[in-house]
């Protein structure tokens, strides 16, 4: 569950610095688990960020295991 917000995305980052990770796309819904295509790629980065992608404001984060 997380706070709603204006065109929230899902990023794959390094630190948390959305403007050098990947954009998974739109957050599909603020309640519930969700599934993304992740391709090979999830090994090259550290954290999970949803932010709105207009503003660049971060409404949450995950550290990923290795």
């Amino acid at each position: 569950m997380i706070t709603n917000g204006p065109h929230l995305h899902v990023y794959f980052t390094n630190g948390e610095d959305i403007k050098s990770g990947m954009d998974l796309g739109t957050l599909k819904g603020n309640v519930g688990a969700q599934n993304y295509f992740l391709r090979n790629i999830a090994n090259n980065y550290d954290t999970v960020v949803i932010a709105s992608k207009p503003f660049g404001t971060v409404f949450a984060t995950s550290n990923l295991k290795s």
